[in-house]
């Protein structure tokens, strides 16, 4: 059949796994047969995605799941999901039972491009209670269309899962030959990846995704074709380089500490981890701006974890800012990595000291001692704490 012929690849990778947390809501899980039922719709989709895309679905876990109330809305039920996520999983899946308000298709299914969560709403009310076969089927076209959201599928012309008709109709399900290509990008390895809010397409599979976006015949180009350029220019916008920042203009002579935060904070905030964000950190360290030197500071130290000068500012700064268990985690941190820094051991004997832990604090201050023995200040410090009992 030359449709699925297209709709295939010609070669198909080893099929990548995505794990599934699925849940049956409380009027779901009343249903006769109700775990065999979800786990025959998984199938029927995995099926169809490992022929077309090279992706199949494992159920990694499967549980009741009460959502809180009466909600029918099927964006509340995606809330409800995202709310309380399944960590095991790369997508949790919802089989409701509860009743639509409205019978339309928005309410049967529901999911977000990237998304980890996915309603699929029953279709019992709409076909022959004793075809289970034709239900399974429909529900799967469901199942189907969620994946294909959360995964970056578009409402292609002539596409059977992402534009098709509602109630879905019972027959196997399958996605039109645009999506099938562009959901197989996501099988090679390091396709998905796992980023904050949920999945992503990797660099790779971002390139192939814009290369099938730009080969997408008219026919099937005309019904998404402003999902088809916003899609693009995200993607576009992912792989591109980061601008390049804008350059630090010298310092001049006799320079301020307030003239030099000026002069560093625009390309300190283009690059952060870059000299001008030393440069305005230090700045904003001296002027007495706590949030700007926070934040410059660590953006450099983020980068530059051996600069004992910035390290000690930035300590300081949460110190005064009230956060002196801050302070010593910080001081704390780079002496574990920098054990011979004697101006860092010094602060930290402070800060234990504030902390009310004196026998860190002489520790700390002994560990100076030990690293320059005519350190006045370390000496004259311990001289002042309480004789060890």
């Amino acid at each position: 059949m030359a449709g699925e012929a297209a709709a295939r690849p010609a070669t198909l990778p080893v099929p990548r796994s995505l794990r599934l947390a699925v849940r049956l809501d409380t009027q779901y899980a009343l249903v006769a047969g109700a775990e065999r039922r979800a786990r025959e719709t998984i199938d029927t989709a995995s099926a169809t995605l490992r022929a077309q895309a090279g992706l199949q679905l494992s159920v990694s876990s499967l549980e009741r799941f009460a959502h809180g109330g009466p909600t029918t809305d099927v964006l509340r039920l995606l809330e409800a999901i995202e709310r309380d996520p399944a960590p095991e999983a790369d997508l949790t899946v919802l089989f409701s039972a509860m009743p639509a308000p409205r019978p339309v298709r928005a309410e049967h299914v529901g999911a977000r491009d990237g998304g980890r969560a996915i309603v699929v709403r029953s279709l019992a009310l709409y076909f022959d209670p004793a075809d289970q076969t034709a239900l399974a089927a429909a529900e799967a076209h469901l199942l189907l269309e969620g994946l294909g959201t959360a995964l970056g599928a578009l409402p292609l012309c002539g596409d059977p899962v992402m534009t098709g008709r509602f109630p879905p109709p019972a027959t196997p399900a399958a996605f039109g030959p645009g999506n099938a290509r562009l959901l197989s990008a996501l099988a090679v390895p390091g396709g998905l990846v796992d980023a904050a809010g949920g999945l992503r397409p990797g660099p790779d599979a971002i390139r192939a995704i814009r290369a099938v976006l730009a080969g997408l015949p008219e026919g099937e180009r005309r019904c998404a074709r402003l999902a088809i350029d916003r899609r693009d220019a995200v993607l576009a916008a992912a792989v591109a380089p980061p601008p390049t920042p804008p350059p630090m203009a010298p310092a001049p002579p006799d320079e301020t500490a307030a003239e030099a935060f000026v002069r560093c904070r625009a390309p300190a905030d283009a690059r952060p981890g870059g000299e001008a964000a030393r440069c305005a950190g230090m700045a904003a360290y001296t002027l007495g701006r706590r949030d700007d030197a926070v934040r410059y500071l660590r953006g450099w130290l983020a980068a530059h974890d051996d600069d004992a000068e910035a390290l000690l500012a930035l300590a300081r700064t949460v110190g005064r800012g009230g956060d002196d268990g801050a302070a010593r985690g910080l001081l704390a941190d780079f002496v574990a990595r920098h054990p011979e820094s004697v101006d860092v051991w010094l602060n930290l004997g402070v800060a234990e000291a504030r902390l009310g832990r004196v026998d860190a604090a002489r520790r700390a201050w002994q560990r100076v001692l030990e690293l320059r023995p005519d350190h006045p200040e370390a000496r004259a410090l311990i001289g002042k704490l309480p004789r060890p009992e």
